[in-house]
């Protein structure tokens, strides 16, 4: 379940949200380049210069959802990955709180040489613990999928970028006129 690799097991989550929020944004994307505003449009002045329509202010409202969403999700999935680090965590712990038991009480035992397999045993379990919660630790400190970022930044970019310039265009052409 816990590989570094795969978030924790979540990797298939993770990716279906970025899919959901790519799609999204490629969606406002078209709708924004087909976006044309009436002539007798109403228009909201921002620092006089700018005119912004309600549709636009609803596109920028979806762009905002959308970007709370793709945040909200990715919070939500690193709280239920750090959850199960936690239990798998004090999982080795009781593991390894068994065996240093049973290593004291074998070497309280006075005929420690009967024992002597059953402790190499002991110590091969020590290892294998330890490196899992390297392991662990490894994911634990692996905050967010670069990728997964990356991709997110992009798609955000790109409708946001035309939102701007199509804000930029009718601010001009309004005020040419």
């Amino acid at each position: 379940m816990f590989e570094v690799e795969e978030i924790g097991g979540l990797r298939p989550l993770s990716t279906f949200v970025l899919f959901i929020v790519s799609n999204y944004f490629i969606i406002i994307t078209l709708i924004i380049i087909t976006y044309i505003p009436p002539n007798e449009a109403i228009y909201f002045h921002i620092y006089s210069k700018v005119l912004i329509t309600p549709e636009m202010i609803i596109l920028i409202t979806m762009l905002l959802t959308g970007v709370i969403l793709f945040i909200t999700t990715q919070i939500t999935i690193r709280n239920l990955i750090d959850k199960a680090i936690k239990l798998k965590l004090e999982g080795i712990n009781r593991n390894y709180e068994e065996i240093y038991d049973k290593v004291i009480e074998i070497n309280s035992n006075k005929r420690t040489d009967d024992y002597k397999k059953e402790l190499e045993g002991l110590k091969t379990n020590l290892e294998i613990i330890e490196k899992e919660e390297v392991r662990i630790k490894q994911i634990k400190d692996k905050k967010f999928d670069i990728k997964t970022v990356i991709t997110f930044i992009i798609t955000v970019l790109i409708p946001t970028t035309i939102l701007i310039k199509q804000i930029i265009d009718l601010s001009v052409a309004h005020f040419a006129h």
